[in-house]
């Protein structure tokens, strides 16, 4: 913004309605003001270190209303702004540079929850926004990466167990699901549905560590262990937001639950019908909480919350961030 400085203060140019000649004439308010007021000049309004916070440029003489822009701008340019909302947009078959760009620089400009993508013929729907942000086994390790957790609306390739009998022995992480790579990333019966991810979303996939179920006593989860993530079973708490058949505190013995992934994420919290897998004809989808000594829970074909057992066939709908 800049002041206009005149050459003849107060002065003004009087043109008579009648025709007569034009003359000049100095004007001086004289209204006796009980408050002088604030007066409107740059030192007032916009300021260059104020356009400068606001990322306005001083030397492209910005505006009031440039800054104003600006400040809805960065106010709703984060991620809670953005997992506050659900739109629904359909974003194209690919993501774009642009689209990337957004997401990496923690604006996420034009992208909600609820926006999908249309790629390989499934539609990953966008679930959250930094829901892993802070999260890690030492200060090293954290994620702060900026990302997108992506959710797609349908079981990704053919059904596949848990295990190959009725067992949970190992947990999650442990699984045949999983592949029982310990800390490495998960391979196993998820292989199908990574290698879809990977091709619908090639070098975008982000890796991070969670921390996993490896361990069952007496059909309740009872150890844990950090490893490396990019794509993996969602759980009750992401889903539903809360536990629901996963052993917990039963008021005599405290369990931990072994998870970083602590809360429902923004999606399901603003689409309660996506819950369930939108597969025709319909397919229970598997979660990766352990219920008891031989089964994992479940959302099932009709939206319900259940559990089903490990040798089951059912429906893998991974969830997994972009950045």
């Amino acid at each position: 913004m800049t002041d206009r400085i005149p050459t003849l203060p107060g002065e003004v140019l009087i043109t008579p309605k009648d025709g007569g000649a034009p003359f000049r004439a100095v004007i001086t308010q004289d209204d006796e003001p009980e408050q002088l007021g604030t007066e409107w000049s740059k030192a007032n309004v916009l300021t260059d270190p104020t356009a400068i916070a606001l990322g306005l440029d001083p030397a492209t003489d910005p505006t009031p209303n440039d800054a104003f822009f600006r400040l809805s701008d960065v106010a709703w340019q984060n991620a809670g702004a953005h997992n506050s909302i659900y739109r629904g947009k359909f974003l194209g078959n690919a993501v774009t540079p642009a689209q990337r760009a957004a997401i990496q620089a923690g604006t996420f400009e034009d992208l909600y929850v609820g926006d999908y993508w249309e790629i390989l013929g499934y539609r990953w729907r966008i679930a959250d926004f930094n829901y892993y942000m802070g999260c890690g086994s030492s200060e090293n390790t954290l994620v702060t990466a900026n990302h997108a957790v992506i959710v797609p609306d349908t079981s990704i390739g053919a059904t596949k167990r848990m295990n190959a009998s009725n067992i949970t022995t190992g947990g999650y992480m442990g699984s045949e699901m999983r592949g029982n790579v310990g800390a490495a990333l998960a391979a196993g019966n998820l292989t199908e549905a990574i290698g879809i991810i990977n091709q619908a979303f090639p070098g975008m996939v982000m890796q991070h560590e969670v921390y996993l179920t490896n361990a069952v006593t007496n059909g309740y989860p009872s150890g844990g262990a950090w490893c490396q993530s990019k794509v993996e079973l969602m759980n009750e708490e992401m889903v539903y937001g809360s536990s629901h058949h996963k052993p917990m505190n039963d008021g005599a013995t405290t369990r931990q639950n072994h998870t970083v992934s602590k809360s429902q994420l923004s999606l399901f919290q603003h689409r309660h019908d996506l819950v369930r897998s939108q597969d025709s004809p319909w397919v229970s989808c598997w979660l990766r909480d352990v219920v008891s000594a031989s089964r994992f829970a479940i959302v099932g074909s009709n939206g319900y919350s259940g559990n089903g057992s490990a040798s089951n066939s059912n429906g893998v709908r991974p969830a997994f961030s972009i950045s």
